[in-house]
């Protein structure tokens, strides 16, 4: 069996890495929509965030089916992609906050 002095440490650093994106999410979201639209979208997002539900049952049902190793291998590949499209949008985060407010008031 492995020692809860390893797998304690990685699990708090794997939960670390998987939520580290949650500000930059909402910080892209904010910054494309419009003030008077940042509740539709935040709305939005939270109804997005009921799909956890629906993966629980889809990862019992095949965890049931192929094993354990299998979701986890399965959740390891859907956050490696993940990984890839977050990292596609950090080129549209703006380094510069005033250079972005002032293109967006002049779109509108």
């Amino acid at each position: 069996t492995t020692s809860k002095y390893i797998l304690v440490p990685i699990y708090i650093v794997r939960t670390g890495v998987m939520n580290c994106t949650y500000p930059l999410d909402e910080s892209i979201l904010m910054d494309f929509c419009r003030k008077e639209q940042r509740a539709r979208w935040k709305s939005l997002e939270s109804i997005s965030a009921f799909g956890w539900c629906g993966s629980a049952v889809l990862g019992g049902i095949l965890g049931d089916a192929h094993g354990y190793s299998f979701t986890f291998l399965i959740t390891a590949m859907i956050q490696g992609s993940s990984i890839l499209l977050t990292a596609s949008l950090l080129p549209l985060v703006p380094v510069d906050e005033k250079a972005r407010s002032e293109s967006i008031s002049t779109a509108s």
